[in-house]
């Protein structure tokens, strides 16, 4: 497997060696888009914690933080639930 870093930063650019932009990044060296994954946007906290994951499809995946910065909720068209330890899921209408 071969790794490739943009310039002048360890920021990894691909893993195939193919000098294509797999991954991009914003000014602070966040993640931002993965095309191998279909990520086309993250977007992030000012507390450097994931906020909302768009994938190419335009379906997304939100997360809530708690006081303390813990990720207790997750958001999705497709499932929504209380995360933590003793939980068990839940109806989205709870959760929101």
């Amino acid at each position: 497997m071969t790794y490739s870093y943009y310039e002048e930063s360890n920021k990894l650019k691909n893993v195939d060696g193919s000098g294509t932009e797999n991954y991009t990044y914003d000014q602070i060296g966040n993640l931002v888009s993965d095309t191998e994954e279909g990520i086309a946007n993250i977007e992030w906290t000012p507390y450097g914690k994931v906020r909302k994951v768009v994938k190419d499809d335009n379906s997304e995946v939100s997360f809530r933080y708690d006081a303390s910065e813990d990720r207790p909720f997750r958001n999705s068209p497709v499932d929504c639930f209380r995360e933590g330890p003793g939980c068990r899921g839940g109806d989205c209408q709870d959760h929101r």
